[in-house]
């Protein structure tokens, strides 16, 4: 089986946490993507958990929590993840340059 991946990051400032505050896609948000598994929530030091050695830079900017949800359709995959950040500088900063071009 082909696996191609698309991450999608979406940076958030939210004053309330993203559970009460974000709704994420379900099934056939798009015909034909389905949700592939459950969503992941990672809030505080959970971050480590899921972005080994890359953690730091999100902590230093702000990091509150990231919801984490996969997208099937086909052979192809994407994830969408969802970071609340505690200012609204921090959405820019915590964007990689690759995102830009």
């Amino acid at each position: 089986m082909k696996k191609t991946s698309l991450l999608l990051v979406i940076i958030l400032c939210l004053s309330v946490g993203c559970r009460a505050g974000i709704i994420l896609p379900d099934d056939n948000f798009v015909v034909g993507w389905t949700t592939s598994g459950k969503t992941l929530r990672f809030v505080g030091s959970d971050l480590f958990n899921y972005i080994d050695g890359g953690a730091e830079l999100f902590y230093e900017f702000g990091f509150k929590e990231l919801l984490v949800q996969s997208y099937r359709q086909a052979d192809n995959e994407m994830v969408l993840e969802v970071y609340q950040m505690d200012s609204p500088e921090a959405r820019i900063r915590n964007l990689p340059d690759e995102m830009w071009r």
